[in-house]
């Protein structure tokens, strides 16, 4: 598969069960070289494995719409960890969109979270481009 989009556009309601539910979608996009998600996707994402899917995408290049708030971290990460044959990756600011309860409690300190050691495998080996759209200034960004 060439390219495939996920996007839920502005959906909000989800339920414990949502970030498992979309891995379905996700693994039958396994194949696609080029990829975008939206932040709904982003937020909710979870499998058996917190830091990455259970396979691996084929995508070269990963577009997400996002906002980088802490509330997305997680998402960002398991999705870079999942593609190990990345070559481009695109974050395309949007509108925030939360999609998790603005009092949702991280588990993490969002200051220092992409301080630790990373060890995306396609940060190391295949990853040429980052892209930043519709850069905005942010906190986070």
């Amino acid at each position: 598969m060439k390219e495939a989009y996920l996007d839920f556009g502005v959906e909000t309601e989800y339920h414990e069960g949502t970030g498992e539910l979309l891995c379905g979608p996700l693994y039958d996009l396994l194949s696609a070289k080029i990829l975008t998600i939206c932040p709904f996707v982003i937020q909710l994402i979870q499998d058996e494995d917190p830091t990455r899917l259970r396979a691996s995408m084929q995508t070269r290049h990963l577009v997400m719409k996002a906002n980088l708030l802490p509330h997305e971290f997680i998402g960002i990460k398991v999705m870079i960890n999942s593609c190990p044959h990345l070559e481009t990756l695109t974050f395309q600011m949007v509108d925030p969109r939360p999609v998790l309860p603005t009092d949702f409690d991280i588990e993490f300190d969002p200051e220092t979270y992409w301080e630790y050691p990373i060890n995306h495998r396609c940060l190391k080996k295949t990853l040429k481009v980052v892209e930043l759209r519709n850069f905005r200034g942010g906190l986070y960004e």
